[in-house]
């Protein structure tokens, strides 16, 4: 099961699934938008995710990992909107 999807379920899972994502890029940018999902139910969490990827966008050094990153937070920025 995906990160996405699964944040809504399970938060819990998702959290640790996406603690276990090897590409650092990859892992901020899915961090960004669990963020989302949890700004309500645990808003210390979200923070701390929205910051490390933050911190990885400033870290990377691959425009293409950039990007992905801040895909990422955007789509957290819009999902929060929507709430």
């Amino acid at each position: 099961m995906e990160i996405g999807p699964l944040s809504a379920q399970d938060p819990q899972r998702a959290l640790k699934m996406n603690a276990e994502l090897t590409d650092p890029s990859v892992r901020a940018a899915s961090g960004a938008r669990l963020a989302a999902t949890l700004v309500k139910s645990n808003p210390e969490q979200a923070a701390d995710l929205l910051k490390k990827a933050k911190e990885a966008i400033a870290e990377a050094k691959d425009p293409t990992d950039k990007l992905r990153i801040l895909v990422g937070l955007a789509q957290a920025q819009a999902a929060m909107e929507e709430k």
